[in-house]
């Protein structure tokens, strides 16, 4: 999955890799260790213990004063460098429009988005979207605090292997 800051964010990213899953041939297959799947629905899972050697400091990002000091090892540069296939069509119209909505940019949201998930991409205003709820931004004052992202900011995407 690439590089991301040597920063445990739970869920499968342990600040070295992506362990909730991985890529065989063209099918993603999820790592029912780390993910809650229903495997008599889906059935591109498998089974493979994730041991979870974290230190609780509260620190997500990398770099600066406080920052965690990490740095893309030999196999993510390599990684890095490896052909990659561009995002689907409707990816990128997905990306866009959601760049477009003012709803969702943390400057006019405070961190606080209205959705959470879309059934499908660019589908904002569908019958099945996930509304957003229960988010609590910390503090600024607090110590560790997380903020909102800059204004303009965008996470990197990373396209699967091709």
């Amino acid at each position: 999955m690439g590089f991301y800051g040597g920063v445990n964010y739970g869920g499968g990213y342990t600040g070295e890799g992506y362990e909730g899953g991985r890529w065989e041939r063209d099918h993603f297959r999820y790592n029912t260790a780390v993910n809650n799947i229903n495997t008599t629905i889906i059935h591109n899972t498998y089974n493979q213990t994730v041991i979870n050697n974290v230190t609780v400091n509260k620190v997500s990002y990398n770099g600066g004063a406080g920052g965690i000091a990490a740095a893309p090892s030999n196999r993510d540069q390599l990684a890095a460098r490896e052909r990659h296939i561009p995002l689907p069509v409707m990816q990128m119209r997905h990306i866009n429009e959601a760049g477009q909505n003012p709803e969702l940019q943390a400057r006019f949201n405070q961190g606080r988005p209205p959705i959470a998930a879309t059934p499908r991409p660019a589908a904002f205003t569908a019958p099945n979207v996930v509304r957003a709820r229960g988010a609590i931004i910390p503090s600024a004052a607090a110590p560790g605090a997380s903020r909102p992202a800059e204004p303009g900011y965008r996470p990197a995407l990373q396209a699967r292997p091709g």
